[in-house]
């Protein structure tokens, strides 16, 4: 034997001995971890530390291999044990201003007010914070360093301070019932039983900490409940009614079990225990382990009150649980951690009851067993559970005496220890396999071999390698410190303490430890997932989770609690919270890159690895439900009627493809600023708005997603929440009265008591599709009375074609509030997008995968990628739902058509004949009657397609005839059969036969078609085979487009129109029924078929310039985007008539009846010189506007000229006082003055020291604010003047810092203001102090304006081509608005302003436009276009209804922002941005080239054809011809390249500027191209060699314009210092300059008449001069234009110079007077290109065009004028184009319409 050098033992002895001393020091630290008193842990602390120092010196190192091996592990074992006792010492020195422990370790003190806490209040903590409890310290200076046994320092930082910042003191604001009033939940009950419980234990008065945790509401119920011993009796019986209807269900669903346990921290003693006793009970006479009671039996465990449970209740439920688990054959995971999770309940609870003596052989050691092989499990939320439980267990004594026990551990020790000894001796490996087997098994509690000394042995007894392949792992199962820690983490998370609960964690000596990380990890997750606790609380959990992730070095790094995390966050992520879910989604997302290599792996490797995982969702309590509260009220189950409700839509849906929808803010935003409708919707229904539009085109999945919305809100749906509801409108008859109640009844719900109490309890969400389908048009919101006083709780979302709606459509949607007034706030608006690329693609994969045709997913798109022109047409939904149909192969038999004729109307014919057929093999596939079956085989032969057909036809016929167009059919066989209905849908064999091949829907006795579309266009094929077969073939009487006014019908119209080019014989009739209107004035069918017919005629695209439409009848018809110029409308019927866009110079409206005409735009204000700034009163009467020469005001809406107020400099701020009364202006030389109306001139004015930047009335008037800056922005003053006296009464200046923009909050108090270091600073005006600043933004470095809204709610400023906008409340910054700027000047935003009702924001800017935006969710709704030159100034008007905008093009325009949102009928060119066009001096051809680099060569005369079409690697800026028309030069900023436009090749490329080309022309000849860079020379490039030359025509400037003279012998140029040029190229010498000094901006354009003699150069300035350019004098100056020049051109006589401006105006000028001779206006663009004809002397040609489209126009003389003839082009500009229109004698022109004339200069008198 080998003996120890110190003891003379063997090595068996040395294990013995010392393992019973290591022993006693583990009892005794575990006897101190049990104990409640410091002292005694103290002492036994030091024991410890004594008996270890003894048995270190009793041992020395040995020298024989064995006894080093037994030494090294007894020093593991020491070293184990001295780790525990310093964590206990650390931990008593840690709390040692503590004076007792309430379990087993340290434990911050609790206040005094929760010692006495009902546990029923604990969980609804949620209110206010407070600052942490005084017990707990709050770590202030350097980190603790804390050494480990290893000598591995670990890092304890400053805790989060983000993070869990304060305890909660006050209990979440809970409804609480009156007298008498029955409960609304079993929540609400709980919640006033514990008020009451609190109360009872308190006494007649509450003592104050408890009053601080109750809100004044919760007082003031508890002191009238108090006195009224009655209610009380009625609500303590209402739990023991709750209690009995449980007991009566026969069926327990784990919704009611979870809903009368939760009752359990109230129920008093007698009825705590009855339920106990009962769920005990249930679960142990069970055959099957039912987990619901289970977690039932857990909740009441966790929630008895002291002294309610008795030793032998624990005893009898761990001995029922334990034979439970022993019952259960191969349980699941969840089953295993629910039954685990139970069983540590109550060993906790008999931990903290102190119980024990538990029976060591039936039931100790079993559960030991049970819960050690659960420590090991795969399953890490198993695993945890069972470790917790274990360590529980460990606290837990058994029957077994101590000396029983030494004797038990020991015996089977020595004989493992001797038989390992003897084998090592003997190298038997036998032996020592056996022995370490036999070790393994008898010491569990004592010396247990870990796994790896157990493995080490198997591979010595498997490879018979040499003994170093023992490896010794002895461990004690010994209980932790983190075992009652966690517990009191617990406590404290229940208690609200979570700052209590942050800092115990972060002090916890222990924190290191992988157990305890679990259990804080678990106790976060569940915080999380808890609905009562406040949102920001749960996301601060998550962010916890998150602090643990990534701080390594803070928490020491575990695997498994990395693993732990990411499972916690991914389970977070299926959270039915949306917010809770996205940001854990995210966060998730986030932790990809965290950590070392090693720690990605894992994360990727837990991601990728699918495994069977116990849901943190199971974690917390099932949502109890109040099934049973409502029975023991003898309230009707509405619930049960909701599931069966719900159950029932799931079995209606029809399996759709859905593609999740994109939307955009409204009708006119651009379509890429999409954004998800189902996200869309949830925000909806998270805020205070009522009703929400949904708009879409016909097609567009409106009614497949409100389907999919219905789903997704039933999957959502929690007991008590909102209740959704998919109303079909056209299937309720008269929807505006009872429509819930209809619905319901609709849905089989009809008992009065069940809608009552749904009415009384429940908010609907009400999804209602179909609002077009409708009779009539009412407001359903307001006309059902919805949340009003007594009335239904609704939300409500609402579809309805965009092509539908009118003028004022949000009239039918807009909500009104409590109060019965008009909610802006309250309705918001949506429009569905056209499906993208990516959408179609994802569709098409669905689709396959749904029907599993034939073709494969790769062959349907490449049978779209073949056509363009049908991927634009399947953006539709339903459209490419029907391609795909038409393109699948039928029996192997592909579409036999090619894929560029599949039009719109021929894709619905296909598609109708295929289902038909379709429709007739499976019919021919079917068991049928003898007669069934011979009808069928007669309609084959005959031909079943095309008798369905007909039938179809007939039917489409019948609904708009019978039904006005109601797409839904509802028949009663019996009622029925006799009427129109019975054809259709009788039991006639061929009708049976043909219904059921047909494309309709039934849904118990209603039918209607698939989808409305099929209806419009069976119906339009029924007109146009009406109007196509001829005059008397069809009675008068009877024709369609005589009883049906179709002008609503859109989609009909569309159907219709398409073909109108292909049939001469239906156009024919259609104007044939116009001219029968002539003479049918008091003919109703007669005027309806003249409105169908013209409105067809016209989206057809049909021009009627010059038409003879005099006495036609047309009231209401479309007329929008009309080409009528010269068209005769002389005593015309035109009421109701819409003009919107249409082309009306030279029409004749005299003795026309114009009532009720909408011409779509609003009269405009035309002044002489630039617009400044401008404002409405504040009752919305006046309007003022700032302009160059001073201060005009005006009537609002109308124009008229009220008064005008001269001032010799530039008014570049105004604002109305209160009143409207005065107004206060500001002029650029730094003078504010203020304006009383009611005199013509200025009363008051002051001197500023420095530019006027802001200016303000205080809200009542009394005072007048601004800012003013000093020289370059160094400093900020702010002046606040009394405009009764007129005395400055506060002067604010702050050096060195840059105040830029100011307002007046709504009190008139404070101020806002921007200043230097990018804040907002709200100032107190008394004090002149910074009473807040909000959140700072980089972006308000360059901001210059401010805005608040009128209730307060937001301020906006604008900065560069950005709003932001902050919430005054919060201070934080809410959103950031970005337009798109189109020109390179940064400060985009001129001027920007917000609605009254904080909802709306508009800016303007350099870009000519003016934006509208929703300032609720940061989408830009309307791109409003007029204004031809920037817009300098916006307002709105008080009511919100209208805008205005003032631009330095003169105009003011006024915008209806009503109206903004209504969308054109059709458009009949696709948008393609424009860059640039050029028309060649031949006028055969014109290049066009758009915005992505692509140029076209199209013909000139016409338009249509494209030659050819040139590619570019970026944008087209400029392009010229030759004056041949045969080369053509186009350049981008750095390339130029000469293409042939007769072969289409390119000639030459050309390479040589140092600096971006910016400016270019061509020779006449075509062999010379200059260029010009920014610089002041330019290049002339050779044609045919490539060589370049170098002239020098200006000094020092650049160069700004570049001409060749008619024979090209000279160039003209123009530089930036307004110098004019021109070159000789022969003689390379100047012959001609001159200083163009009459020009006030940079030249643009100079053009060179045919003989040379004249010369003209037009600038930025909008002026013209003429030259002589033998003599170089100037001969006039032509002023008149109100834009940019851009375009002049000399006639071939010379008599005539034509001048073309930016903003859509040509004027023809004399050149011998320099007289105006004529003013052409309302271009579709800009005048880029006037080529003057070579033949007519006069004649010229021009070529505009706007970013959408090119016109082509030919000038010519009329009379003693000019007139204007558009050749080709798309008018579809969304402009109204008037001149010369004669309405002498007319009627009900309105004054509006009138004012809009004249403004137009475009009645004829």
């Amino acid at each position: 034997m080998i003996r120890n050098p110190q003891l003379g033992s063997t090595a068996p002895q040395l294990l013995q001995l010392e393992s019973q001393a290591l022993q006693r020091a583990a009892d005794t630290l575990n006897e101190a971890c049990n104990q409640t008193n410091i002292d005694i842990q103290r002492r036994a602390c030091k024991d410890v530390e004594k008996q270890l120092q003894d048995v270190l010196f009793r041992n020395k190192q040995p020298t024989d291999p064995f006894s080093k091996v037994v030494y090294q592990q007894l020093l593991k074992n020491v070293a184990d044990i001295f780790e525990e006792q310093n964590a206990l010492w650390s931990s008593l020195k840690a709390n040692s201003n503590v004076s007792s422990l309430e379990s087993e370790a340290p434990k911050p003190a609790k206040p005094a007010s929760s010692k006495s806490l009902s546990k029923g209040l604990r969980r609804f903590f949620g209110g206010q914070r407070s600052s942490p409890t005084p017990s707990v310290k709050e770590k202030t200076s350097t980190p603790l360093v804390k050494e480990k046994a290893t000598g591995v320092k670990a890092v304890t930082p400053f805790p989060n301070p983000a993070i869990f910042t304060a305890n909660i003191t006050k209990l979440s604001e809970f409804p609480l019932p009156g007298v008498n009033e029955p409960f609304s939940s079993i929540s609400q009950l709980t919640f006033c039983l514990s008020l009451l419980c609190l109360a009872g234990k308190a006494g007649a008065s509450l003592p104050p900490e408890f009053e601080k945790m109750l809100s004044l509401n919760q007082q003031k119920w508890l002191t009238e409940i108090a006195c009224q011993s009655g209610e009380q009796r009625r609500i303590r019986s209402m739990s023991a009614g709750v209690m009995v209807a449980f007991m009566d269900e026969r069926l327990k669903y784990p919704a009611m079990v979870a809903e009368v346990t939760y009752l359990a921290p109230v129920l008093d003693r007698d009825e705590y225990r009855t339920l106990l006793n009962w769920i005990i009970g249930t679960i142990k006479s069970s055959s099957l382990m039912e987990m619901h009671l289970l977690e039932g039996l857990t909740a009441m465990l966790q929630g008895a009150s002291s002294g309610y449970l008795r030793a032998g209740d624990l005893v009898s439920i761990l001995t029922d649980l334990n034979a439970c688990y022993r019952a259960v054959h191969k349980p699941s995971v969840e089953d295993v951690y629910r039954l685990t999770s139970a069983i540590s309940h109550v060993l906790d609870a008999m931990v903290l009851t102190n119980v024990g003596g538990l029976d060591r052989v039936a039931l100790h050691e079993p559960l030991l067993e049970y819960l050690r092989e659960l420590c090991s499990h795969k399953d890490i939320f198993i695993r945890y559970q069972g470790v917790r439980a274990f360590q529980a267990l460990l606290c837990i004594s058994d029957d077994e005496t101590k000396a029983i026990k030494y004797l038990r551990r020991t015996a089977g020790t020595l004989k493992a220890v001797s038989t390992i000894v003897s084998g090592v001796k003997s190298v038997d490996l036998n032996s020592i396999f056996n022995g370490f087997k036999d070790v393994k098994k008898d010491l569990d509690d004592i010396c247990d071999v870990i796994t790896n000394v157990y493995d080490g042995a198997s591979k010595l007894w498997e490879t018979g390698e040499a003994l170093k392949s023992i490896k010794d792992g002895f461990r004690f199962d010994r209980k932790r410190p983190w075992y009652p820690a966690l517990r009191i983490a617990d406590d404290l998370i229940k208690d609200g303490r979570l700052l209590d609960f942050k800092t115990f964690i972060y002090d916890a000596p222990f924190r290191m430890s992988k157990e305890f990380q679990f259990g804080i990890c678990m106790g976060l997750g569940r915080i999380a997932l808890d609905s009562e606790w406040d949102e920001s609380t749960r996301r601060e959990a998550v962010e916890f989770l998150i602090d643990i992730y990534r701080n390594d070095n803070v928490w020491d790094y575990h695997p498994a609690i990395s693993e732990w995390i990411v499972s916690i966050l991914g389970q977070l992520g299926d959270s039915l919270n949306a917010s809770i879910s996205g940001h854990s989604s995210e966060a998730l997302k986030n932790l990809a890159g965290d950590g070392d290599s090693k720690k990605q792996a894992q994360y990727q490797q837990y991601l990728n690895t699918s495994r069977e995982v116990v849901p943190i969702l199971a974690i917390t309590r099932t949502i109890p439900s109040s099934t049973l509260l409502r029975q023991a009220q003898g309230i009707p189950d509405v619930e049960s009627e909701i599931s069966r409700i719900k159950t029932r839509s799931r079995e209606c849906q029809n399996q759709i493809i859905y593609i999740p929808v994109q939307a955009k803010a409204s009708l006119q935003a651009p379509d890429d600023q999409r954004f998800s409708l189902m996200d869309k919707v949830e925000e909806f229904l998270a805020s205070e708005r009522q009703v929400l539009l949904i708009l879409g085109d016909s097609g567009g999945g409106k009614s497949t997603f409100n389907r999919a919305l219905e789903q997704h809100l039933w999957d959502r749906y929690e007991e008590g929440g909102p209740v959704p509801i998919l109303v079909n409108l056209p299937a309720i008859e008269n929807p505006e009265k009872n429509l819930v109640i209809k619905q319901l009844q609709n849905l089989d719900l009809s008992k009065d008591d069940m809608i009552l109490e749904l009415k009384r309890s429940r908010t609907l969400i009400l999804i209602c599709d179909g609002f077009d389908e409708i009779p009539e048009s009412h407001n359903l919101f307001n006309r059902n009375l919805f949340n009003q006083p007594g009335q239904w709780k609704v939300k409500m979302v609402i579809s309805c074609r965009s092509t539908y709606v009118g003028r004022n459509y949000v009239e039918l949607f807009q909500p009104l509030d409590r109060n019965r007034t008009i909610g802006g706030t309250l309705f918001q608006e949506v429009a569905i997008t056209p499906f993208s690329k990516a959408q179609v693609q994802s569709y098409v994969r669905l689709y396959v995968d749904h029907y599993q045709p034939v073709w494969t997913v790769a062959q349907y798109l490449q049978a779209l990628d073949k056509v363009p022109s049908l991927y634009e047409l399947v953006t539709n939904p339903f459209l490419l739902m029907a391609t795909l149909e038409v393109l699948t192969p039928v029996d192997g038999v592909e579409l036999d058509i090619e894929l560029n004729e599949l039009t719109r109307v021929r894709l619905y014919e296909l598609f109708i004949n295929r289902w038909l057929e379709r429709g007739e093999k499976r019919s021919f596939e079917k068991t049928l009657e003898p007669i069934a079956r011979r009808t069928l085989r007669e309609l084959s032969e005959e031909g079943f397609a095309q008798r369905g057909l007909n039938y179809l036809k007939r039917l489409a016929e019948s609904i708009y005839r019978e039904q006005g167009g109601n797409p839904i059919v509802q028949y009663l066989p019996l009622s029925d059969k006799r009427s129109w209905k019975g054809e259709f849908f009788g039991h006639d064999e061929e009708a049976q036969l043909l219904l059921e091949a047909s494309p309709i829907l039934r849904s118990g006795l209603q039918y209607r078609f698939i989808h409305r579309s099929v209806l419009e266009y069976l119906f339009s094929c029924v007109i146009f085979e009406q109007c196509s077969n001829g005059v008397g073939k069809t009675k008068e009487g009877d024709h369609l487009m005589r009883l049906q006014h179709l002008v609503k019908e859109t989609s009909v119209i569309d159907f219709l129109s398409v073909r109108v080019p292909h049939s001469h014989l239906f156009k024919q009739h259609l104007l044939s029924l116009l001219e029968r209107s002539k003479s049918s004035a008091n003919n109703k069918g007669a005027c309806n078929a003249a409105a169908n017919a013209i409105t067809i005629l016209v989206q057809a695209g049909v021009p009627f310039n010059h038409a003879r439409l005099q006495w036609i009848q047309i009231p209401g018809a479309d007329l929008s985007h009309g080409e009528f110029d010269g068209a005769l409308l002389h005593g015309a019927d035109l009421t109701g008539v819409t003009f919107r866009s249409a082309w009306l110079r030279g029409a004749d409206f005299r003795n026309a009846q114009l009532t009720n005409a909408v011409f779509g735009e609003m009269p405009f204000l035309q002044l002489d010189c630039p617009v400044y700034c401008s404002g409405f009163s504040p009752n919305g009467q006046l309007f003022a506007v700032g302009h160059k020469k001073g201060i005009s005001v005006y009537e609002a809406l109308t124009w008229t000229p009220l008064g005008t107020l001269a001032c010799d400099s530039p008014v570049v701020q105004l604002a109305f006082n209160p009143l409207g009364e005065k107004i206060a202006f500001a002029i650029a030389e730094g003078w504010i003055l203020q304006w009383d109306l009611g005199y013509e001139e200025a009363d008051e004015s002051w001197k500023s020291s420095g530019y006027i930047h802001s200016l303000t009335y205080s809200p009542l008037g009394e005072s007048i604010l601004w800012i003013s800056l000093g020289s370059i922005f160094l400093n900020g003053h702010i002046w606040i003047w009394d405009t009764a006296t007129g005395v400055c009464y506060r002067f604010l200046k702050y050096e060195d810092i840059d105040m830029r923009g100011v307002t007046f909050l709504p009190d008139g108090k404070q101020i806002a203001v921007i200043d230097g270091e990018r804040t907002i600073r709200i100032l107190d005006l008394e004090s002149g102090c910074t009473t807040s600043v909000l959140q700072q933004s980089s972006s308000l470095l360059t901001a210059r304006l401010l805005q608040c809204s009128a209730n307060g709610q937001r301020i906006i400023a604008g900065s560069g081509n950005k709003i932001l906008v902050w919430d005054v409340s919060t201070g934080g910054l809410e959103r950031t608005l970005v337009g798109r700027s189109e020109c390179p000047d940064s400060e985009f935003i001129l001027d920007l302003t917000i609605s009254s009702d904080g909802v709306q924001i508009a800016s303007c800017g350099k870009d000519e436009t003016v934006r509208l935006w929703d300032a609720r969710d940061g989408s830009c709704s309307h791109i409003l276009r007029g204004h031809s030159t920037r817009v300098t100034t916006v307002s709105f008007s008080p009511s919100g209804q209208h805008a205005t905008s003032g631009s330095c093009d003169g105009t003011v325009r006024l915008w209806d922002t009503q109206s903004s949102h209504v969308k054109p009928m059709a458009s009949r060119s696709g948008f393609r941005a424009i860059s640039c066009s050029a028309y060649s001096h031949t006028a055969d051809k014109v290049a066009i080239a758009y915005a992505d680099g692509v140029v076209e060569l199209r013909d000139g005369q016409t338009g249509s054809d494209c030659y050819f079409q040139w590619k570019h690697s970026a944008r087209i800026d400029f392009m010229s011809y030759s004056r041949d028309g045969r080369y053509l030069v186009t350049g981008t900023e750095g390339d130029l390249i000469c293409w042939d436009t007769v072969t289409g090749l390119c000639r030459r490329s050309f390479e040589g500027h140092k600096r971006s080309v910016w400016l270019m022309t061509l020779s006449p000849d075509g062999h010379t191209v200059v260029s010009g860079s920014y610089s002041s020379a330019g290049l002339c490039w050779d044609m045919e060699t490539g060589a370049t030359q170098i002239y020098h025509p200006h000094e020092r400037e650049a160069i700004t314009c570049l001409a060749f003279s008619p024979d090209g012998r000279q160039i003209l140029s123009a530089a930036a210092d307004r110098s004019i040029s021109v070159w000789d190229r022969e003689k390379k010498q100047l012959v001609f300059e001159a200083e163009a000094i009459d020009h006030d901006d940079r030249i643009s354009v100079v053009a060179m008449s045919p003989t040379g003699i004249w010369l003209a150069s037009g600038g930025n300035d909008n002026n013209i001069l003429i030259w002589n350019a033998k003599s170089c004098s100037l001969e006039f100056l032509l002023r008149g234009h109100m834009g940019t020049i851009v375009s002049a051109e000399f006639s071939q006589d010379e008599k005539l110079l034509a001048t073309g401006c930016m903003n859509r105006v040509v004027r023809v000028w004399d050149v011998a007077t320099g007289a105006c001779k004529a003013i052409l206006e309302d271009f579709n663009g800009g005048v880029e290109t006037i080529i003057r004809d070579p033949v007519r002397s006069g004649v010229f040609h021009v070529v505009s065009h706007s970013e959408k489209n090119v016109c082509r126009w030919v000038i010519e003389p009329n009379g003693d004028g000019y007139r204007m003839n558009w050749c080709w082009g798309s008018l579809d500009e969304g402009r109204l184009s008037l001149a010369a229109v004669h309405t002498e004698g007319s009627k009900g022109l309105s004054d509006i319409n009138r004012r809009l004339l004249e403004q137009r200069r475009a009645l004829e008198q």
